[in-house]
């Protein structure tokens, strides 16, 4: 454990120590600094993916400064060896906790036009090179390799190998289905401008405002996606039904699946009825119960751990700041208490993740009940991607 802890406090002096220098970028190149020549000397490493350094660049890189490092505290204190299990696990059964899984906010900035622009012709460069290799598959081969491609999260891959289907027989009768996942593969990549342009090659319809919506819904833009699906058939009923609930609004969600016919309606409502009764956690309360009593937040929340560390951490920091001034260390109480602030504000925020970490994971579980009961009632699913592995499905009846 001290170990740990002193590793804590070597990587958290980096990010802190540049909050008040030169912003985000020096915050980057601090971490780079800790990453080539302090990180290596430890014996030990985190355990997590990505790493804590790792982990804090991403943040601030991603949130801005002050945002990152408040994630990057509450990382650091959420890093112990009483917590693995709860995550999910690599191929290798390392802890996956990507700062994307962790944010309370949104992007700093959206991708730019011209950044955008400098990918897509990157992309299309590595396309004329593939494309340009004869074809040996048949369509339904070709399709079965991209559609496989597609299931492992092989992005870049499987978009490349539904571009040559189409690239080389433009009228297969797979085409559309072609269009609809290199949309989803390019949303994936975070090519939103080229996501969009691909459904607008599809045939005007509901299956285009459907993938459209999906499109949405992988770009973070939730609320866009509800109002681009077409519920004029019972499949856009459904999927804006399942978006409803993934987005949290189990009002629509309700009324969308009420316009079902049976058997489809009467589960649905009921299961939305229990979307509606989960047991929730006030994220304010949370944060307000961290800000009197360090770790009392991760408490309320479900995190009894996580709490422990926390109240241990700042308390720690905390006596040793009011010990250093006490003896006259001015100097060395002002560093101590720099950390021990960014540390206790890291704690409010943690307190507030907790509480919508827990929400997250009890409508995640309903969810992931509610697409395997869907699965046993012989229904097909087309499987979109989600930033945290899991994913929303098209669902039709056959």
């Amino acid at each position: 454990m001290r170990r740990a802890a002193a590793r804590a406090l070597a990587l958290a002096l980096v990010p802190f120590t540049t909050a008040c220098t030169g912003g985000a970028d020096a915050g980057e190149g601090a971490i780079d600094l800790y990453q080539r020549h302090v990180g290596p000397q430890w014996a030990f490493h985190c355990p997590f993916q990505p790493s804590c350094s790792q982990f804090a660049r991403e943040s601030i890189a991603t949130y801005g400064l002050l945002p990152g490092v408040l994630m990057t505290a509450d990382r650091l204190m959420r890093d112990h060896d009483l917590c693995y299990e709860r995550y999910p696990q690599d191929e290798l059964g390392r802890p996956l906790d990507p700062p994307a899984a962790e944010a309370l906010f949104g992007p700093r900035v959206e991708s730019s036009a011209a950044q955008e622009d400098a990918a897509q012709r990157a992309v299309d460069a590595a396309d004329r090179a593939e494309l340009s290799q004869p074809p040996y598959l048949q369509d339904d081969e070709q399709l079965a390799f991209a559609d496989r491609l597609f299931d492992e999260h092989a992005w870049e891959r499987a978009r490349v190998e539904y571009a040559r289907l189409l690239f080389h027989r433009p009228a297969t009768p797979h085409a559309e289905r072609c269009h609809q996942r290199s949309a989803l593969c390019l949303a994936r990549l975070e090519l939103g401008g080229a996501a969009l342009s691909e459904v607008d090659r599809m045939p005007a319809g509901a299956r285009r405002d459907d993938t459209r919506a999906l499109v949405l819904h992988v770009l973070g833009r939730s609320q866009e996606g509800l109002q681009a699906v077409d519920t004029s058939d019972a499949e856009g009923r459904l999927l804006a039904g399942l978006l409803a609930l993934e987005a949290g609004e189990p009002a629509r969600a309700r009324a969308e699946f009420g316009r079902l016919d049976e058997p489809l309606r009467a589960p649905l409502l009921e299961r939305t009825a229990a979307c509606e009764e989960l047991p929730e956690r006030s994220r304010w309360l949370a944060g307000s119960l961290s800000a009197v009593l360090p770790g009392a937040g991760q408490l309320y929340a479900g995190r009894p751990e996580d709490a422990l560390v926390a109240f241990t951490t700042n308390g720690v920091l905390i006596g040793a700041t009011a010990l250093a001034w006490h003896r006259k260390e001015r100097v060395t109480a002002g560093a101590l208490g720099f950390v021990a602030f960014g540390f206790y504000l890291g704690n409010v925020y943690g307190g507030v993740n907790a509480a919508a970490r827990h929400d997250r994971e009890a409508r995640d579980g309903l969810l992931a009940h509610l697409r395997g009961w869907l699965r046993d009632s012989n229904l097909w699913m087309s499987v979109a991607p989600r930033g945290d592995g899991g994913a929303i499905g098209l669902y039709v009846g056959f």
